[in-house]
């Protein structure tokens, strides 16, 4: 007969103690979320692909005289604008610069919509919701790593 471990209720119940104590103030937990998905987005800029691996369509000018050959970092404001909010509830990353969703979904801009937008997606959630499968892990390995620690 294989030998069984007994544990008390004494240690089930500290664990659990523990546990709820990690999850009562979640905005450090989550704040950190947000930094993973803020460093994704970051990466997106320094890749010059989406967070999913799709190249940007390259820039159809040749950029001006001592700016950045890459794409999307003309003066570097958007690529530094992304912030991460959080509290014990919900965690937002986002940006204040006005033309970001432009250029992350594409589309008509200009005088009289005559200039065409190429998507190049930087936000590593897509419209269904998902992540890549890499942040995915890394969030859920932080945070096991997190709550179970003692």
């Amino acid at each position: 007969m294989k030998d069984i471990e007994i544990v008390g209720l004494d240690e089930v119940f500290e664990s659990l103690h523990t546990l709820k104590s990690k999850t009562e103030n979640l905005e450090p937990l989550l704040r950190q979320v947000g930094q993973f998905i803020q460093n994704a987005t970051e990466d997106s800029f320094e890749e010059q692909k989406s967070p999913f691996g799709h190249a940007w369509k390259p820039n159809k000018k040749k950029p001006k005289n001592n700016s950045s050959k890459k794409i999307l970092i003309d003066s570097g404001i958007l690529r530094g604008s992304f912030t991460v909010d959080a509290d014990d509830n919900e965690v937002s990353v986002g940006t204040n610069v006005v033309y970001a969703a432009i250029h992350h979904f594409g589309g008509k801009a200009g005088r009289n919509r005559g200039v065409k937008i190429p998507a190049r997606p930087f936000m590593p959630i897509d419209s269904g919701g998902n992540m890549p499968s890499d942040l995915v892990s890394e969030i859920m390995e932080y945070l096991a790593d997190e709550l179970m620690e003692e």
